[in-house]
């Protein structure tokens, strides 16, 4: 069975904008100009340019908020869910998150699912939980399609009371794995309310133990703060410890913290080592995003990136998440198609392009119809 690290569980994370340089962006939010103002609040929140201040950005997402700005209100909301700038408040955190979910912000909308899902904030409700995880999915968030996913099968298999029992004597006897079972239903809220300190604890119980799971679980929660101080130096501390084990999600968080520069200097090439152990261990999200980056190295004449790309696209090719193999097969068909990486092999391209274009890849679709129109000509 499939290992659910509790990063794919629960996401609420400051969404990343773009702008201009920080004086530009100082002065136009003054102006009152309500991208500047969100992207500004932004800067302040990641410390980008400026020293970190979770109140700025806080003030600046209020700002750019108020005159309707989707994306300062799904971040404004984070910083009220993680206690961030303002105090922790879930119930502000959900009317913010409502707005711009209703504006049509993905991230709210699947944060939203979550909410109702878990009832924070709000009454627990899961139909609204399905209804806006699908929202989020069917406009091709991955993250939501998961939850979406996760949320149906455990309304067929939720936990029993007594069950959870057994569970918690198991954990209380110095089961690590019961220990780790457990932090993972008070994270979710499966059979028990959700209590982010009680999962923090059975987590760090377990992780004690050697458990390579909690240990990467534990690394999550301090990552986001939930149930312990957030402290980036100890989420990595953990999830190099569950690395170290041969966990294969672990890695490829820590080179997402080299790629973004969170808790760390952004390095690239530590993120593609990192992801490197993640993807040979066989985590297809690290294979695809690794072949990704080294196909677009190719496309940069960077020498060898291109049969390196190969190497992690094949092996993404055959996951069973179709997004992920989809998007492989498809970058593949190109590889084969202009013989970038491998020798070109025209009758292969067209193999994988109708499989990538099976599994829903738009790209794939697409190159479908110009490739048909060429050959009506």
């Amino acid at each position: 069975m499939k290992r659910w690290n509790i990063l794919l569980l629960l996401t609420v994370m400051i969404s990343m904008v773009y702008g201009q340089d920080i004086q530009t962006l100082q002065r136009e939010a003054n102006q009152g100009k309500a991208y500047a103002q969100s992207v500004l609040g932004y800067h302040y929140y990641v410390g980008k340019d400026v020293l970190r201040n979770y109140v700025k950005a806080v003030y600046w997402f209020q700002k750019a908020a108020e005159q309707g700005d989707a994306k300062a209100q799904y971040n404004l909301g984070v910083c009220y869910y993680r206690g961030r700038g303002a105090a922790q408040n879930y119930e502000k955190a959900v009317e913010w998150f409502q707005k711009a979910a209703d504006a049509g912000d993905v991230e709210a909308q699947n944060i939203l699912g979550t909410c109702y899902e878990k009832g924070i904030g709000i009454s627990q409700d899961v139909g609204k939980a399905c209804f806006w995880y699908a929202t989020a999915a069917q406009s091709g968030s991955q993250v939501a399609s998961t939850n979406l996913d996760s949320l149906m099968k455990k309304l067929s298999t939720f936990t029993s009371p007594q069950e959870i029992n057994e569970l918690e004597q198991k954990a209380r006897q110095g089961d690590a794995n019961a220990q780790n079972l457990l932090g993972m239903k008070y994270y979710t809220g499966d059979g028990v309310a959700l209590d982010f300190n009680k999962a923090a604890y059975w987590f760090l119980k377990s992780a004690e133990h050697g458990n390579v799971e909690a240990q990467a679980n534990l690394g999550s929660c301090y990552f986001y703060g939930d149930g312990v101080d957030q402290s980036y130096e100890y989420a990595m501390q953990w999830w190099e410890k569950a690395s170290a084990q041969g966990d294969s999600i672990a890695p490829y968080t820590i080179g997402k913290c080299y790629e973004r520069g969170t808790g760390v200097s952004k390095d690239l090439e530590m993120m593609k080592s990192w992801w490197q152990k993640s993807a040979e261990r066989g985590y297809d999200l690290a294979q695809h995003r690794l072949g990704y980056v080294y196909y677009e190295e190719g496309t940069q004449n960077v020498p060898g990136s291109y049969q390196k790309a190969v190497k992690y696209l094949t092996m993404a090719s055959v996951s069973t998440d179709d997004y992920i193999s989809g998007l492989a097969c498809y970058l593949l068909s190109i590889c084969y198609r202009h013989g970038r990486g491998v020798p070109r092999d025209i009758q292969k391209a067209e193999e994988l392009q109708q499989k990538a274009s099976e599994k829903g890849c738009s790209n794939a679709r697409d190159l479908d119809e110009i490739l048909k129109s060429l050959r009506d000509k």
